[in-house]
C-alpha cells in the first residue's frame, strides 16, 4: 500500500496553501492508495482528516445541506474537531457535495490495517499515546490530526482510523443476511426482519422473482436494493468512548451518536465522473485547489490514465462543462464528446 505525500506545486500553481472550504475543498487533503496496480480508473483517494464541525457549517448552509436538514447536526466549537451527530442520509449527502463517498468495510481494512494484516495503523500493539480512544480518558473528540503517532509510517497518510470518531460505512453488517438473525438471548439481530423481509419484498415482485437462482434465493445485491435504507452498517474505528481493539460496530441508517462521524474516499475513475458532472463554474480558489490536486505526486498520472481508461468505456459523461474542460485541459487528456459519454 502506498500513501503519497504532498510535494511542491506546479509552477502554474499559486504557491498558498487554499484553505479546506467549499465544494473542492476535500481536494486538498485527500491521500492516493494504489490497491490494483495496471487499474487506474480504480486506484483509491481517502481524505486525510474525518470532516470536521467547519466542514460540516459550510455545507449546512449549501441547498445540499438545507435537503438533509444539515443545519440541526450540532457543529459549534472549534471548527477542527471531527463532526459526529451525522446520520446515514447526511452523510451521503455531504460525500456528494465534497465529489466523494462513504468507504465500504474492506476499503478500510486496506487504509487502516494493511487489509488485515495488522491491528493498528501503526502496528498490533494496544498504545493509548498513539490515538483518541477510551485507553487515553479524555472522553471528547479531539481536532482532527493530532495523533500523529497514530498513522501509518511514510508519506501523508490518514490520521484517526482508530480512535477520535468512529465512521460511517456502506456495507452492511454481516449478519443481516443470516437467515437465523438471533442472538445468544433469542431476540431478533434486525427488529425490521433483516433477510426474510428483504426476500419476501423481492419475491413480491414477479418481474424479479422470475429471475432467482436455484431454491428462489436471490441475488444478495436485490435484497439489499428492496430494504437498503433499513439495514444497518457497519461502523467502524473505535472513537474517544470506546477502546481501541473495538474496532466493529453497527448502527441503523437513522441513528445519530456524538462518538459517530464521517471520512470520505473515491476511486479515481468515481472522483473524475463527479467532478465532470459538476455543472458549476468553478471559482478562483475551486481552480486552485484542483490544480493544487493535480500537481501532487502521482495524481496527475494516475488520473489521466483513469480518464482514458473511462472514455474508451464510455463511462466518462460528456466532458463539455466548466470543472471538466479545466481537468482535460490541466490533464492532457481528449475532451468527451457530448453524443459520446454516458451519462450517470
Amino acid at each position: 500500500m502506498l500513501g503519497c505525500a504532498e510535494r511542491g506545486p506546479a509552477p502554474d500553481v499559486a504557491a498558498a496553501t487554499p484553505p479546506r472550504s467549499g465544494r473542492f475543498g476535500s481536494l486538498r487533503d485527500l491521500v492516493l492508495f494504489d490497491r490494483e496496480p495496471g487499474a487506474p480508473a480504480r486506484a483509491l483517494f481517502c481524505d486525510r482528516f474525518e470532516v470536521t464541525r467547519g466542514d460540516w457549517v459550510e455545507f449546512a448552509a449549501t441547498a445540499a445541506g438545507r435537503d438533509v436538514a444539515a443545519a440541526r447536526v450540532p457543529a459549534d466549537g472549534e471548527p477542527s474537531l471531527a463532526v459526529g451527530m451525522v446520520d446515514l442520509p447526511q452523510a451521503r449527502a455531504f460525500a456528494r457535495w465534497r465529489f466523494l463517498r462513504l468507504p465500504r468495510r474492506d476499503e478500510w481494512l486496506f487504509l487502516a490495517l494493511d487489509g488485515g494484516r495488522s491491528m493498528f495503523p501503526w502496528g498490533d500493539r494496544v498504545d493509548p499515546s498513539r490515538a483518541n480512544t477510551a485507553e487515553l480518558g479524555l472522553w471528547q473528540p479531539t481536532p482532527v490530526g493530532t495523533f500523529e503517532s497514530g498513522r501509518q509510517a511514510g508519506g501523508g497518510n490518514p490520521y484517526d482510523l482508530i480512535g477520535n470518531v468512529s465512521e460511517w460505512t456502506e456495507s452492511p453488517v454481516s449478519w443481516w443476511c443470516d437467515p437465523r438473525q438471533e442472538i445468544a438471548g433469542g431476540q431478533p439481530l434486525d427488529p425490521l426482519g433483516g433477510l426474510a423481509r428483504a426476500r419476501a419484498a423481492v419475491a413480491a415482485t414477479p418481474a424479479l422473482a422470475a429471475w432467482c437462482g436455484p431454491a428462489g434465493l436471490p441475488p444478495a445485491a436485490w435484497l439489499l436494493a428492496a430494504v437498503g435504507e433499513r439495514v444497518p452498517r457497519e461502523v467502524v474505528g473505535a472513537d474517544f468512548a470506546t477502546p481501541m481493539t473495538d474496532k466493529w460496530d453497527h448502527a441503523v441508517p437513522e441513528e445519530r451518536s456524538t462518538r459517530r462521524g464521517v471520512r470520505l474516499v473515491a476511486s479515481a475513475g468515481e472522483l473524475l465522473v463527479a467532478l465532470c458532472e459538476c455543472p458549476d463554474e468553478p471559482t478562483p480558489v475551486d481552480r486552485t485547489q484542483a490544480l493544487r490536486f493535480l500537481a501532487r505526486d502521482a495524481h496527475r498520472e494516475v488520473l489521466a490514465a483513469a480518464w482514458r481508461a473511462l472514455a474508451a468505456r464510455g463511462a466518462l459523461p460528456a466532458t463539455d462543462r466548466p470543472v471538466a474542460r479545466l481537468l482535460a485541459d490541466a490533464l492532457g487528456v481528449a475532451p468527451v464528446a457530448a453524443a459520446g459519454g454516458a451519462r450517470r
